[in-house]
Order: C-alpha cells, then sequence, then structure tokens
C-alpha cells in the first residue's frame, strides 16, 4: 500500500474518539474515552507482539536485545501516535519504562522511518492492522 493510500484510509474519524475529531468534538464521556485508550495500548502491544513473532512478557521485560528494542518502540510509537494516553502511561503498560525512554522510542521510530523502506514498510503494515481492528 502507498503512503497516499495509506494517509486516505485513517482520516480523524478513524480513530473513534481516541483523538479529537474535526469538528473537535469527542464521541464518548471521558472514562470511556480513557478506557478506550488503554484497551488500544494493549492492543497495539499485542499486534505488534503478534507482528514481530515475541511473546509479551519479552516484550514488556528490562532486555535490551535489539530484536526486542525495536518492537518495543514501535509499539511506543504506535501507541503514543493512535491514543490520548500519555507518555507515563504508555510507559508502565511497556513494562515500567520512564516517560523519558517511550519519547526516545518514539523519536527512534520517526528517524527510521524517515531512512529506512523496510521498517517504514513495517511500521506501515502495524498500523494498517490496527486502524483494520479498530474500524471494524
Amino acid at each position: 500500500m502507498s503512503e497516499a493510500d495509506f494517509v486516505a484510509r485513517i482520516s480523524p474519524y478513524a480513530f473513534a474518539g481516541i483523538r479529537e475529531k474535526q469538528s473537535g468534538e469527542v464521541s464518548r464521556s471521558a472514562n470511556t474515552e480513557k478506557d478506550s485508550a488503554h484497551g488500544y495500548v494493549s492492543r497495539i502491544i499485542r499486534m505488534v507482539c503478534a507482528y514481530f513473532d515475541i511473546p509479551k512478557d519479552k516484550m514488556i521485560s528490562k532486555t535490551r536485545e535489539r530484536s526486542i528494542c525495536w518492537p518495543r518502540q514501535v509499539a511506543a510509537y504506535l501507541a503514543y501516535k493512535h491514543t490520548n494516553v500519555s507518555l507515563k502511561e504508555i510507559g508502565i503498560k511497556l513494562g515500567g519504562k520512564d516517560h523519558t525512554t517511550v519519547m526516545h522510542s518514539r523519536q527512534a521510530v520517526k528517524d527510521m522511518l524517515e531512512t529506512d523502506e523496510k521498517l517504514r514498510s513495517q511500521v506501515l503494515e502495524i498500523e494498517g492492522l490496527f486502524i483494520d481492528s479498530i474500524t471494524e
């Protein structure tokens, strides 16, 4: 899928109240929205684990193995991008990581997306799977 096709698919309403809609209205109450967003973070983590074929306990562990760190960074990037969950809360979901670790992960993935086509393709594929799962 090309970037243009992907961007066309993920219009603001696709996120079902996670981020504000273009009109500025949020489709759910604050508690329901927060619960949904936290559920979406968990869903993103599960999808990233499945995509990279790693167990969730490894994903949320303290290991610094590259085969685990990259998927963890992708999960942090996608969770930040597609939910309104704080950096601190995303870090907690990823095994008690500090909010600055989540900030670093987000930036590392953004930088890699600009230079590495294979990794960019992986992230876009996971992102597409996530969006499909919440818009069905």
